[in-house]
């Protein structure tokens, strides 16, 4: 019977261990700097307030940004008129 209670098994555990808390401690620091990032992008968008009064997204009005298909050709054309 193998229990695994030896000191090669405990070494063995100890690296898998110390392996998955670098990965941990590495997923978590690019997560912060990702959130610290997205901070200063949304300091700079309109339509995102982090005053913390009202609500936090407002969209703006999608009909003026989104162009699709055909439409595209039509408004550049309509551009250069």
């Amino acid at each position: 019977m193998e229990v695994g209670y030896g000191e090669e098994d405990a070494k063995k555990r100890d690296i898998a261990v110390r392996r998955t808390m670098r990965g941990i401690k590495q997923v978590l620091t690019e997560r912060y700097y990702s959130w610290r990032d997205a901070e200063e992008i949304a300091k700079s968008d309109p339509e995102i307030n982090l005053s913390g009064d009202g609500p936090l997204f407002t969209p703006a009005d999608l009909q003026d940004d989104v162009v699709i298909g055909d439409d595209a050709q039509s408004e550049s054309e309509a551009a250069r008129a």
